[in-house]
This record gives structure tokens, C-alpha cells and sequence, in this order.
């Protein structure tokens, strides 16, 4: 009878304890946005927030909405952004394609003749913090956060 009693009153108070921890350990707020370029969105642009100081740079990728979360690293996917100001950079690019290597050709001479051209879809300038022309953007605990950037390739 005397453990019955013990168990019943662990099985109340325990989960009480459980369930008064950090429900976010990472100290982070959402962040969901979307990106357009020359008014449309784009897939697979790489969105990072920077810091201004301290804190954790904070990053994701758009999907073919132009939508992205933000995350931080060694939190899980969509986990946010620190409080703090943080400057945006974007950034995409595709390797040109490339004729194929030819049966019997030497691939070191074919890799010479057709090195790899890098084309950057978005100007190299989104790619720099602070100077880019975009706003910075201020993350605040408790506040929700989604964010349109219109950027440019003109």
C-alpha cells in the first residue's frame, strides 16, 4: 500500500518537474521569410543572417515559393534566429555547364581547357554584409518575425 502511495504521488509531481524546463534551450525566435527577386521568388537562395557583434550567424535556403526559416547551428532545422541585429546576405550561384569529358580524353587537359565558370545569379554585392543595401534586422525575443527582402539582379 505504502509504494502504491509513493508511486501515485511521483506520477503527479514528476511530470510537473519535466514539463517546467527551457522550452526553447537554444534562446532563439522563429524567423520565416521570403525572398523575391526582380519581384518573383527564387529557389535555393542561401539567406544568412550575420551578426552585429556577438551571437550566432543564423542561415537557410529558399524553397521554390521563395520562402525560408532560419536556423542556427546545432539547432534543430527552423529553429530561429538570437536575439540581436543581424545584417542579411544572399547569395546564389550555379556552375556553368560544361562540354563532357571525352572517351580516351586526359582529364586533367579537359579540366584545364574548361575550368569550372561560376555564375552568380545574384550579384556578388548581396554576398557582403552591411553594404549590400539591405536593411538590418532586429530580432526581438517574443515578437514574431517574418520578413519579405526584394532584391535585385539589375
Amino acid at each position: 500500500m505504502k509504494n502504491s502511495v509513493i508511486f501515485a504521488i511521483l506520477s503527479v509531481v514528476v511530470p510537473l518537474f519535466i514539463g517546467c524546463g527551457p522550452s526553447n534551450p537554444y534562446n532563439t525566435v522563429k524567423i520565416d521569410g521570403t525572398v523575391l527577386v526582380d519581384g518573383q521568388p527564387m529557389q535555393d537562395v542561401n539567406v544568412t543572417f550575420n551578426p552585429d557583434g556577438s551571437g550566432s550567424t543564423a542561415y537557410g535556403a529558399t524553397d521554390s515559393k521563395g520562402k525560408f526559416t532560419l536556423t542556427i547551428p546545432g539547432a534543430p532545422d527552423g529553429s530561429g534566429a538570437e536575439p540581436g541585429t543581424y545584417f542579411p546576405t544572399f547569395r546564389k550561384s550555379v556552375t556553368k555547364e560544361r562540354p563532357p569529358l571525352k572517351e580516351g580524353e586526359d582529364q586533367g587537359a579537359w579540366e584545364e581547357k574548361y575550368p569550372p565558370v561560376i555564375v552568380h545569379v545574384i550579384p556578388e554585392r548581396y554576398g557582403i554584409p552591411k553594404t549590400n543595401g539591405i536593411d538590418p534586422v532586429t530580432v526581438e525575443k517574443g515578437k514574431p518575425h517574418v520578413v519579405t527582402f526584394e532584391i535585385s539582379t539589375k
